[in-house]
């Protein structure tokens, strides 16, 4: 499936990484404390996930994309995790760089390339 994200094709491998999700992450991680635990950020990506206007099918397409998207694999660590010890403004700027992403042959590279390593 596809979708457009600020202008840019995006596809994923078990559904599409919904514009609007990203935008509510994003959202969302602006208005958290850096001093969040892990396990709230967790909540927060989980929420988002579940919400049924974002159209995931299930809660394991939202992480999928979200690692394809942010991390270019397929699986990755817990993303409240991840968060916590990445940083959220960096976090919020691999949300804003995946949006400025050429156009879709470049998503799709990135894809196979780590197609290719897995």
């Amino acid at each position: 499936m596809l979708s457009v994200m600020g202008g840019r094709v995006r596809q994923c491998m078990m559904g599409s990484v919904r514009p609007a999700a990203l935008a509510a992450l994003d959202e969302e991680l602006a208005a958290t404390s850096d001093d969040a635990t892990a396990e709230e950020l967790q909540n927060i990506v989980y929420e988002i996930g579940k919400d049924p206007h974002y159209g995931f099918e299930q809660l394991r397409d939202w992480f999928k994309c979200l690692y394809e998207t942010l991390l270019g694999s397929s699986q990755g660590p817990r993303m409240g995790s991840f968060i916590a010890l990445y940083g959220i403004a960096n976090t919020r700027k691999l949300i804003a760089e995946a949006g400025r992403l050429p156009d879709a042959e470049a998503l799709e590279a990135r894809l196979e390339a780590c197609l290719l390593t897995a």
